[in-house]
């Protein structure tokens, strides 16, 4: 762990851009798949219920 602490300081000192870049592509991704999983999962539950009781969610 204090390795890889210490190669980010130094590729950080040599290229903020680059290493700010990757971080936020990084973030981006696990954002993006926090969402499309958190979607899958309420879609899931919402078709799983309007199967079981089609009747009380046909206004939907």
């Amino acid at each position: 762990m204090t390795e890889g602490l210490k190669t980010i300081g130094a590729h950080i000192s040599e290229d903020p851009e680059l290493i700010l870049g990757k971080t936020a592509w990084v973030i981006i991704g696990y954002i993006a798949i926090g969402i499309a999983l958190i979607g899958g999962i309420a879609f899931g539950l919402l078709t799983y219920r309007k199967k079981r009781n089609a009747a009380s969610y046909s206004n939907i």
